[in-house]
């Protein structure tokens, strides 16, 4: 699944591989986007982690490849979950194929829940995933699952796409590299 980045400002030429670019100076909805550069703010928007920061006055393409970079390298992390599996590959091999299983099917049972506005439930269902995609290297599923579930315990509902999203791209991993 590809990143998708929103460019606040003119259009300009722009390519990224393995990106969605729109551009859209007016938007102000960041929930289907990755990455948000505001050329007029200067600021570079991260929704799925909630952070901003400066967008330094280079070329955008680069700024925006390095920080799409940066956010891959957040978004799945085998290194550290290998060092709390205790270095055992084994562990996380099975860890991955038992999430394949598991929630593969999950995007529909929550879309399903979230339609019905069944908070209670969609919140019980990413509780569980929370835990278990720490121990397939989904640390930034992990910490978005933790404020999801936050947000629906007050019946908001902001970070849901994000999770989507990167629950999305987490299965495509794990399903590459159990080929």
């Amino acid at each position: 699944m590809k990143y998708s980045v929103l460019i606040l400002g003119p259009v300009a030429e722009i390519f990224l591989e393995d990106c969605r670019i729109d551009f859209n100076p007016e938007a102000s909805d960041f929930r289907g986007y990755d990455l948000v550069a505001d050329l007029k703010t200067g600021l570079i928007h991260i929704p799925p982690t909630g952070e901003s920061v400066p967008f330094p006055e280079r070329d955008y393409r680069q700024v925006l490849a390095e920080n799409l970079k940066a956010l891959a390298a957040r978004e799945y992390d085998e290194k550290t979950t290998l060092e709390m599996l205790a270095g055992s590959r084994e562990l996380f091999e099975n860890a991955k194929r038992l999430y394949l299983r598991e929630y593969r099917d999950l995007t529909p049972r929550l879309e399903s829940r979230y339609s019905r506005r069944e908070y209670l439930k969609l919140r019980e269902l990413i509780h569980k995933v929370k835990g278990y995609a720490l121990y397939v290297g989904g640390n930034l599923l992990t910490e978005v699952a933790e404020r999801l579930e936050a947000e629906l315990t007050d019946g908001k509902s902001d970070y849901y796409h994000h999770f989507i999203r990167l629950h999305e791209r987490l299965l495509k991993r794990i399903q590459v590299e159990n080929v």
